[in-house]
């Protein structure tokens, strides 16, 4: 039996309990009602159990805590567990960029209920200041290519999709969420767009540290049936991303060592 919340914001943690408060406080300082907050623990052996048994006595709040598989596996417990109609990710020490950001989308919603609503989301260091320019919610043919935003944490969508779409693949370390959204792409499905930055994302999540195995990752997910050429043309690509992202991120060392690392992110935004 569902419950009558139209969302669950589902977080998945291993130990990082001050990442977790923050997203919790976030979550219930959102002004609507109909909001389930569950929380799925990795089975952690720091001081987030102790978080945890505080956050389980907030209202609209559950806790699953065991081990788990990995990150997405442990994501696929969020929408099975999942009471609302709607399902978004948060990772732990994502916050909303503002108190009325789920009264928005909720009004965005109501009526036509889409099955999918994708909005924007920013990047942002530990003292929330903006990381890298906030992308567009375009979707089209060059989502393949992988030069058009997958954060999940800006996706909103009906657990009857992801159960459709056999929800995460456990063997993805960084891009699943890529993984999902090519997938619900292929299948027809297509999204509102929204650009309206929702959520403030971490910038020291698992994905911009492990950006070599997410690219890796994307060319497996996009050549599963593909033919030969497209292929091909997708482990070039996959070479020219790696290039060219290593190529800036060398200059940008180089550049914070000279300017200092403020001045250039000052220069990013």
């Amino acid at each position: 039996m569902r419950g009558d919340n139209w969302l669950t914001v589902v977080t998945v943690v291993r130990n990082d309990a001050a990442g977790l408060l923050r997203t919790s406080d976030s979550v219930a300082g959102q002004m609507v009602p109909g909001v389930q907050h569950l929380i799925v623990d990795g089975d952690s052996d720091d001081d987030t159990p102790d978080v945890l048994a505080a956050l389980a006595t907030r209202p609209a709040t559950r806790v699953i805590s065991e081990a788990d598989r990995g990150i997405y596996d442990a994501m696929n417990k969020g929408w099975r567990h999942a009471d609302g109609r709607y399902v978004q990710y948060l990772n732990a020490g994502d916050v909303y960029s503002s108190p009325q950001e789920l009264a928005w989308v909720r009004d965005r919603i109501v009526g036509d209920s889409p099955v999918w609503l994708r909005t924007q989301v920013r990047f942002v260091d530990t003292a929330g200041v903006q990381t890298r320019p906030v992308a567009a919610t375009a979707i089209d043919d060059r989502f393949w290519w992988g030069w058009q935003a997958t954060l999940h944490q800006g996706a909103f969508m009906t657990r009857d999709l992801l159960e459709e779409l056999g929800g995460f693949d456990i063997g993805m370390r960084v891009q699943g969420d890529f993984d999902l959204m090519l997938r619900a792409w292929r299948a027809g499905c297509r999204p509102r767009l929204v650009d309206r930055v929702t959520v403030d994302v971490d910038a020291s999540g698992v994905s911009t540290q492990l950006w070599r195995v997410g690219y890796r990752e994307m060319h497996v997910a996009r050549t599963r049936g593909a033919s030969v050429p497209r292929t091909l043309a997708s482990r070039l690509d996959l070479g020219a991303h790696v290039a060219t992202v290593g190529a800036k991120r060398t200059a940008r060392r180089g550049l914070e060592a000279v300017l200092g690392e403020d001045r250039v992110k000052r220069l990013r935004r």
